[in-house]
């Protein structure tokens, strides 16, 4: 049995906007039934009724201080489950980058993408691994989806990698949408992060999965 640590930025019900969703409803239930023991986590967008879901908080992730942008910012996450599952999912909260999100997550109301989505998905994965220590659970593999996940490898490899806690866990990148409307990320949200450029990406914007491929 291993411990993953799933991340993806969509799980029906609670965002469905592209083939993710319906894979990220299943694949974490599937490896739940062959034992392994697996959690999940997604930002929670605010039209995501905690009431109808039954989002509980949980005393010990009212707050989750990490650095970004050379400042300290602090989030806070909720539990719940898949529906009609046993799979648990929990909500990283943020009123600024995660609460505002409409149902379309990746862009406006207007169909437009979002161009600050690349700082959004950095902040989700700096949290989501700050998130670890207060569940008080390690996990064996970070089971990463897409390019919404794509910053995790390189934040794991330079800033998490060395600390006790995080010592000697495996980083698995699963590639999903190649769009390069999305994949194509500003340096500056690398910078943000505290992350290195690539040499070989200093010139443009970074394509995210060249830059985790670089950290494998």
């Amino acid at each position: 049995m291993s411990k993953l640590f799933y991340m993806t930025t969509e799980i029906i019900p609670f965002a469905n906007t592209s083939s993710l969703a319906p894979f990220s409803t299943k694949v974490p239930l599937l490896l739940q039934e062959k034992g392994h023991d697996i959690r999940t986590i997604i930002p929670k967008y605010g039209y995501v009724s905690e009431r109808k879901y039954i989002l509980r908080e949980v005393i010990r992730l009212r707050e989750i201080p990490f650095e970004y942008d050379g400042k300290e910012k602090v989030l806070s996450a909720k539990s719940a489950f898949i529906p009609k599952t046993r799979v648990q999912v929990y909500f990283l909260e943020d009123k600024e980058w995660f609460k505002p999100q409409t149902d379309l997550v990746y862009k406006s109301k207007n169909g437009r993408i979002l161009a600050n989505n690349d700082e959004r998905v950095a902040i989700f994965c700096k949290a989501s691994l700050a998130t670890l220590p207060h569940l008080f659970w390690k996990p064996d593999i970070f089971l990463c989806n897409g390019w919404q996940s794509s910053f995790l490898p390189a934040l794991y490899k330079e800033e998490y990698a060395s600390k006790d806690f995080y010592e000697n866990i495996k980083t698995a990148l699963l590639v999903h949408n190649m769009d390069d409307e999305y994949t194509n990320f500003g340096q500056a949200a690398f910078e943000k992060a505290g992350l290195t450029i690539p040499a070989s990406m200093k010139k443009g914007n970074v394509n995210a999965y060249e830059a985790a491929a670089e950290s494998a």
